[in-house]
C-alpha cells in the first residue's frame, strides 16, 4: 500500500485539485493562516497580517496555475496543508 494512502486513512484526510482561481482565493487567507503557525517558531519570521495577506492573494493568485494547486483537509474539512507550485518570476 502507497505511504500515502495509509497517511490520508489514518489521519482522515483528503487531497482536492483547485479548478479556478476563484477557489484560489477562497482558501487563500487560511493557507496564509498555516503559514504563520508553521513559521512561526523560526528566528526573525515576522507573520502576515490581513493587509499583506490581501496584497500577496492579489498579485500572486493570477500567476499561479490552479491546475497544479492541491489543498489538504481533514476529516472536519478544514484545510490542513496545501502544494502551490510558484513559477519563477525573475
Amino acid at each position: 500500500m502507497q505511504l500515502s494512502r495509509v497517511v490520508k486513512q489514518r489521519f482522515g484526510l483528503t487531497v482536492e485539485q483547485m479548478h479556478d482561481r476563484e477557489e484560489m482565493r477562497r482558501y487563500g487567507r487560511d493557507f496564509f493562516h498555516i503559514f504563520n503557525i508553521a513559521f512561526d517558531d523560526l528566528f526573525s519570521f515576522i507573520a502576515f497580517d490581513d493587509a499583506q495577506i490581501d496584497y500577496l492573494l492579489d498579485t500572486y493568485v493570477s500567476v499561479i496555475n490552479p491546475e497544479f494547486v492541491h489543498i489538504v483537509k481533514n476529516a472536519e474539512g478544514e484545510l490542513v496543508g496545501a502544494i502551490v507550485p510558484v513559477p519563477s518570476l525573475s
